[in-house]
């Protein structure tokens, strides 16, 4: 067992440290949080560098990257709202396990400050479409409805993603709704 210890930078550097410090130990590393469980039965994968299984948090789910090859150059981006970035790999879908998230870690009283303080960071950083996307998303947790609603405008400047820029529009469109109906419903309209 190896325990390491550095100061908190975030989400993402943290996976990378783990990530750093494994090197070629294994043949495989799990990503597992935890706040997490594993269910189903995780079989060994036939080939390919990533394994992409099903995240559940209730009744969302999604396809997220947490087997990883090991001795492989594996970068996570981003402080929190991290992501491993797998273009150019290769990547396999498996469905016989998965990861059940139960989001109750230690952080969840304090989740939205902190994940805030961790994307005025990382936006100070890069200026990437992503952060601004989250800074909206977590100023409308906050209930700072304006702070959001310029965010949501911000990842609108940046463009990509297709989805992301429909649910920034929608959501800037509620958000001005509250304060200037026309103004929103023209927006809505838009989006």
């Amino acid at each position: 067992t190896v325990v390491l210890e550095d100061r908190w930078r975030g989400f993402g550097p943290a996976r990378q440290q783990v990530i750093e410090a494994a090197g070629d130990k294994s043949d495989w590393m799990l990503m597992l949080d935890g706040d997490e469980t594993l269910g189903g039965v995780l079989t060994p994968p036939a080939g390919g560098e990533v394994v992409e299984v099903e995240e559940r948090h209730g009744d969302l789910i999604a396809m997220k990257p947490r087997l990883l090859r090991a001795g492989v150059d594996w970068r996570y981006v981003g402080r929190t709202h991290e992501y491993l970035d797998t273009v150019g790999r290769d990547v396999r879908p498996e469905t016989s396990w998965w990861i059940e998230s139960h989001n109750d870690g230690a952080n969840r009283p304090v989740k939205f400050e902190n994940d805030l303080a961790l994307l005025t960071l990382d936006w100070d950083d890069t200026r990437e479409a992503r952060t601004a996307f989250y800074l909206g998303r977590t100023n409308e947790d906050l209930g700072r409805d304006a702070e959001a609603r310029d965010w949501y405008g911000v990842r609108l400047l940046l463009g990509g993603w297709d989805e992301e820029l429909w649910y920034a529009q929608w959501r800037r469109a509620v958000l001005t709704l509250k304060v200037d109906e026309a103004a929103g419903a023209g927006l809505l309209w838009d989006a």
